[in-house]
């Protein structure tokens, strides 16, 4: 007879394919877990490991110990996820993740989780948090049309939130998610792909003053343009 830690196990390791899939069978490039488990590995190893820089594990969404990473806010916080082209998704693309952020009054923008061009010092896809409100930014491949949108939700500090960002190529529509519906949308134009060939950033920000503070877990990346239903779908199997 099978012992309750193997059933156990069984259930968790079920618990965690069925999260990081869509309701279409798509599958994450990458899925980090960012909890007391995984720490910042990809959960199958299939990209580089990120590096966490000053941040410390913390309760989650489910108030589970070690189920999040905590950021301060400063400058030597954040995690870097290094890119070899693994993250480097090109077109269409959605990335989600859960995050409860605190209220800074030194900056009105705080960096969630961007693919960053370091040489080129530019934003390349990412999310962010300003004045209570998601932001949305992108740049095409040749970093010559950014762009930058406002959802119409506001979230307050201090709660838990899934959240997310897309950009469908086939239809240039880019849009922000947070908690079971659209809440941001822009058409826009990408000219040879978006740019995606950063580092991913997340918490921190190079200028050193758009850092976040709060605690972030459960980051996926997808190369498609994910509907609300399959959204929705990998929030609930979290």
């Amino acid at each position: 007879m099978p012992s309750l830690m193997l059933i156990y196990q069984v259930i968790a390791g079920l618990s965690l394919f069925k999260a990081a899939h869509a309701l279409d069978g798509s599958y994450p490039v990458a899925f980090y877990p960012l909890n007391n488990e995984y720490k910042t590995r990809e959960i199958n190893n299939r990209q580089p490991q990120g590096t966490p820089v000053g941040v410390s594990l913390a309760p989650g969404p489910n108030n589970n110990d070690g189920g999040s990473y905590q950021f301060t806010g400063q400058a030597n916080s954040y995690i870097k996820f290094p890119n070899d082209g693994g993250l480097d998704v090109q077109r269409s693309i959605t990335v989600l993740f859960w995050v409860n952020y605190k209220s800074r009054s030194s900056t009105p923008y705080q960096n969630l989780v961007s693919y960053i061009n370091v040489k080129r010092e530019k934003l390349g896809f990412g999310l962010s948090i300003y004045k209570k409100k998601l932001a949305g930014g992108m740049n095409d491949r040749a970093y010559e049309i950014e762009s930058y949108w406002l959802a119409t939700k506001t979230l307050e500090p201090d709660a838990w939130y899934f959240v997310g960002i897309s950009y469908d190529d086939n239809t240039g529509i880019a849009r922000l998610y947070a908690d079971d519906i659209f809440v941001g949308q822009k058409n826009l134009t990408a000219n040879g792909g978006v740019a995606t060939d950063g580092n991913v950033l997340m918490g921190g920000f190079p200028n050193g003053y758009q850092n976040m503070q709060g605690r972030i877990t459960n980051l996926r990346i997808f190369d498609v343009a994910l509907t609300l239903t399959e959204i929705n779908a990998v929030k609930e199997a979290h």
